[in-house]
């Protein structure tokens, strides 16, 4: 056992400065969470001279799969499985805690089909991805990401067009999705600690604390 572990009887269950309170510990957990969230994203997006052009360049893509990280981990608390994430799980969470004017199924599956899964796959974003699920299912989509808060976080416009510049060949597109890092930050980070949000209603729901104890006990096996 660590330093300055209790010993502790086979039924007894004890939660870091909860006293055996879930309510208590999902408190911690979540502002603790979001603090290391805010840290990461500050790090992140705070601008650095480029070595090959003038101006300050970002860390976007480690921010955009930090972004995307806590909102799968809200998802899951939220369904109670920590296995099995993905954009769905996203959904389930975004669809009754993020406003859906900005952050509709369709986004989603664009945030994550577009850009965080080419990051997390391949160290690298494609030029032009096609989704495979949603309302632009096999469209051809570019991208664009930047470091500021304003809104919205996501949005899709129609633009066509050819790259260029950095493919073996012309490469052309049906549209371009835009995210704004810090915009998104703020938007998940909202959708726990604002009144009526996330922690609010676990705080108030027997079920939802029963999922969230389920994922601790998925993530830190008794």
């Amino acid at each position: 056992m660590g330093k300055g572990s209790r010993k502790r009887s086979r039924n007894q269950t004890l939660y870091k400065g909860s006293g055996g309170d879930m309510r208590k510990y999902a408190v911690a957990y979540l502002e603790e969470r979001l603090r290391g969230f805010d840290k990461d994203m500050k790090i992140c997006l705070t601008g650095k001279p480029p070595t090959n052009r003038s101006g300050l360049t970002h860390a976007y893509f480690p921010a955009l799969m930090t972004c995307c990280a806590v909102l799968e981990l809200l998802g899951n608390l939220y369904v109670g499985d920590t296995r099995g994430s993905g954009w769905r799980r996203a959904i389930e969470y975004s669809g009754r805690f993020l406003d859906n004017r900005y952050y509709s199924n369709d986004k989603i599956i664009l945030l994550f089909q577009v850009l965080r899964h080419p990051a997390a796959h391949m160290s690298a974003l494609s030029g032009v991805r096609k989704p495979r699920e949603g309302h632009y299912q096999d469209q051809r989509i570019t991208w664009k990401i930047y470091a500021d808060a304003r809104y919205p976080a996501i949005k899709i416009e129609r633009e066509a067009g050819v790259l260029k510049e950095q493919p073996p060949w012309d490469c052309p597109h049906d549209y371009r999705l835009h995210v704004r890092l810090d915009r998104l930050r703020c938007d998940i980070r909202d959708s726990v600690l604002e009144p009526g949000g996330y922690l609010t209603e676990l705080l108030s729901r027997k079920d939802l604390l029963r999922k969230f104890e389920k994922c601790m006990k998925q993530i830190y096996p008794p």
